[in-house]
């Protein structure tokens, strides 16, 4: 039970009072009626000293229900916290693990390395890691702390029109891999298999893409890679995009595991212009890419 140590000292003085009062009226009927007067004064002093009384209790009550309550409303927001990430980790399919916990971004760290920038914003808003240019035309890349060599990936992406950025495999800490471009909701280009920093041999569009892309909405991504010369297939909500068996190992020094990155695209222009678009990977001021349900299955 929570109490301020002023109600807690009133209450010692008061319970003296209605002591004090208590002891001397019993003192004036000993005494006789010499005492009456000072007993009927006495008298109000132990009344004032049973209203203290009541009154004190009526807090302490006032008191243990507020703490109560609070207690109730930690309990609901933490239940709730508790069944939405449940239930993102439910709609994971079996066999895969989740890389990302959908409350910060332990396991993950920002490349100092990459040339599309160094001060992107990366952060977590509603369970989906969230990128936003910042300062303004200044990206970067976000990149799993652990290397994967042959795996399945899972997750789900969300862009705003206008903006450009990608899912890198097999990446080196500066970005160099392979790379399923992201370009806004949906526009020409997205899903196709190209290079970061990288001369891919073989690459692949996303023809289809059109066909099962729900716009403003998530649309979910799986990969799978396999093999030194990777055997390298996309699905988009459940659609197959594309499979690509690759004529060689495209990696600079023939590497064959590296990390999973997100990239935001820098802006060819480093100022906001009307429309928010002025050339190709130009961002509107505040556009963003979100990713969430990241899960993997290693191979």
């Amino acid at each position: 039970m929570v109490h301020s140590r002023q109600p807690t000292d009133a209450a010692f003085g008061i319970q003296g009072l209605s002591d004090l009062g208590r002891k001397m009226k019993i003192k004036s009927i000993v005494h006789g009626p010499q005492s009456t007067d000072a007993a009927f004064g006495l008298q109000g002093l132990f009344d004032l000293g049973r209203k203290w009384d009541l009154k004190l209790e009526f807090m302490r009550i006032v008191n243990f229900r507020k703490l109560f309550l609070l207690k109730v409303i930690w309990g609901v927001a933490a239940f709730l916290f508790s069944v939405e990430s449940n239930a993102q980790f439910s709609q994971i399919q079996e066999g895969f693990v989740p890389i990302f916990n959908g409350k910060d971004l332990e396991g993950w760290h920002i490349s100092r390395t990459n040339h599309h920038g160094t001060k992107g914003n990366f952060f977590v808003e509603d369970g989906a890691i969230v990128m936003k240019q910042f300062p303004y035309g200044q990206g970067g890349i976000i990149l799993s702390d652990k290397k994967y060599q042959d795996f399945e990936l899972s997750l789900e992406f969300k862009g705003h029109p206008g903006t450009n950025g990608g899912i890198f495999f097999r990446s080196s800490e500066s970005g160099s891999g392979y790379q399923v471009e992201l370009s806004g909701d949906g526009q020409p280009g997205t899903a196709n298999l190209i290079g970061e920093m990288l001369r891919v041999a073989k690459g692949a569009q996303a023809t289809d893409l059109g066909k099962v892309w729900k716009k403003g909405d998530w649309n979910s991504f799986r990969l799978r890679v396999v093999g030194q010369k990777p055997k390298m297939t996309l699905w988009v909500n459940d659609v197959l995009m594309w499979e690509v068996r690759a004529e060689r190992n495209d990696l600079i020094a023939d590497t064959t595991s590296g990390m999973i990155a997100f990239q935001l695209h820098w802006s060819a222009t480093l100022m906001p212009v009307p429309g928010g678009r002025c050339c190709d990977f130009s961002w509107k001021p505040g556009a963003a890419h979100a990713y969430r349900k990241i899960a993997i299955k290693e191979l």
